[in-house]
């Protein structure tokens, strides 16, 4: 309890340093799989929520969390984040990170710590990789996880970086290759199935 009061102190004197909450309609997935609705505002610097839910405010730090989802008026996107944790079995650091991409092998990004607003998705997040429950950052996917592609789907993955002139060292070539394994592994796995 006493740590929870000065996370909220520790916010409200933030807060009151920074521009007004940002609210969005939203859903949050707690970790125990409850399931809650409302308006989220999200303070992912802090890896905090703070959720207006009926007629309270509930403030909700990452490892409660398991997702959240809420409609970004101004993007005009839905978005989702998930936990991370991070560390060793000791000591576990829960972050919340946004999904770029879903399956196989996903995508996930996070604000940069120096920047308050984002306004160039390149510049002002790290993107990194969730591979064999690892996450890497997109700068190694030419070292750490495109020979692991060529070796399970050969010929199609080379055929399609050849034929739309992709670069494995570029990371917006590299979502797109990770995008392309992950619907032909989908499209394969479906045909299998039959």
């Amino acid at each position: 309890m006493k740590r929870l009061f000065i996370c909220l102190l520790w916010l409200n004197v933030q807060t009151a340093a920074a521009s007004p909450p940002v609210w969005h309609d939203g859903a949050v997935v707690l970790a125990t799989g409850e399931v809650l609705t409302g308006k989220l505002s999200v303070e992912v610097s802090h890896d905090l929520i703070l959720l207006q839910h009926g007629d309270g405010c509930r403030v909700l730090p990452a490892h409660k969390v398991k997702s959240f989802y809420y409609y970004d008026t101004e993007a005009n996107i839905n978005r989702k984040f998930v936990t991370w944790q991070e560390g060793s079995e000791t000591v576990k650091l829960s972050r919340f990170f946004e999904v770029v991409l879903n399956g196989d092998i996903g995508v996930l990004r996070r604000q940069k710590e120096s920047v308050a607003h984002a306004n160039s998705d390149a510049l002002d997040f790290d993107y990194f990789i969730v591979f064999h429950d690892n996450l890497i950052s997109l700068h190694k996917f030419n070292q750490k996880v495109y020979p692991t592609l060529v070796e399970t789907s050969g010929d199609k993955i080379v055929f399609f970086i050849t034929s739309n002139k992709l670069s494995t060292t570029r990371s917006a070539d590299a979502i797109r290759i990770l995008e392309f394994y992950n619907q032909g592994i989908r499209v394969e796995q479906s045909m299998a199935s039959f």
